[in-house]
């Protein structure tokens, strides 16, 4: 079947419409693909910002951290040579443990020697272990005969 002048005129015109709608379809999904492109480059570059952050935290806590270690570390008694040899070496589990040590000379007599071993590990046990170390060294708890553990 042959097509009439005026039903090939037709078929144009749909075809040109068709054509118009294509062109803005295109427009629309090259418009939603800028704008997701330039959302995504924004989303980048927050995200390298926040890691750029958090890397600066993590070297500041990591740097606080082996403070408190070196902190920790100085609370430990020096090596003993007399009239008792001690010797030691610390090692924590991780880069602040709990546990800890001490040896100190209550009287002429009597020397208090204690380990530490407090639950968990970080820097909660750190700081109980500390508190202990320092309420065992400096004897402060009042009524406590520290030569009768």
């Amino acid at each position: 079947m042959v097509a009439t002048p005026k039903e090939l005129e037709a078929e144009l015109v749909q075809l040109r419409a068709e054509n118009e709608q294509l062109k803005r379809d295109l427009a629309d999904t090259q418009m939603l693909y800028e704008t997701t492109t330039e959302h995504g480059e924004a989303i980048e570059d927050e995200l390298a910002e926040k890691n750029i952050a958090l890397e600066v935290i993590q070297a500041r806590l990591k740097e606080e951290l082996n403070e408190a270690l070196r902190y920790v570390m100085g609370l430990l008694p020096p090596p003993m040579k007399e009239p008792l040899k001690a010797e030691w070496l610390y090692i924590p589990s991780s880069e602040l443990g709990g546990d800890s040590f001490g040896y100190h000379w209550i009287d002429p007599d009597h020397l208090a020697v204690y380990l530490l071993d407090v639950c968990g590990h970080g820097v909660g046990a750190a700081l109980l272990s500390v508190t202990a170390l320092n309420t065992l060294r400096g004897e402060t708890l009042s009524g406590v005969d520290f030569r009768c553990p």
